[in-house]
C-alpha cells in the first residue's frame, strides 16, 4: 500500500480550539516512515552519515527523541 492508501485511512477530528487534526494510528505511522525512510536519499556526505548513525541507533533497539525531548536534551547538556 503507498502513502496515499496509507492517508485516506486518516481520521480527522476538530480539537477543542476549532483546529484540524489528524489521528493516525500507530501500524499506519510507522508505515509511512518507513516508506519515507526506503525513498530517503540524503544529498551531502554528513547527511550520510548522520542517516548512517540513525540507522545504527534504531538496529540497536534504542529510540529516537521527539523535539521536546530533544530540546531539553540540549538545553540540560548545556547547563541551562
Amino acid at each position: 500500500m503507498g502513502i496515499k492508501e496509507l492517508v485516506k485511512s486518516v481520521e480527522p477530528i476538530t480539537d477543542d480550539e476549532g483546529k484540524k487534526k489528524a489521528v493516525i494510528d500507530w501500524p499506519v505511522w510507522e508505515e509511512i516512515v518507513a516508506i519515507l525512510e526506503e525513498q530517503f536519499d540524503p544529498k551531502t556526505e554528513l547527511g550520510r552519515q548522520l542517516w548512517q548513525a540513525r540507522a545504527k541507533i534504531l538496529e540497536s533497539g534504542a529510540t529516537t527523541l521527539n523535539e521536546t525531548q530533544l530540546e531539553y536534551e540540549i538545553t540540560s547538556r548545556r547547563g541551562e
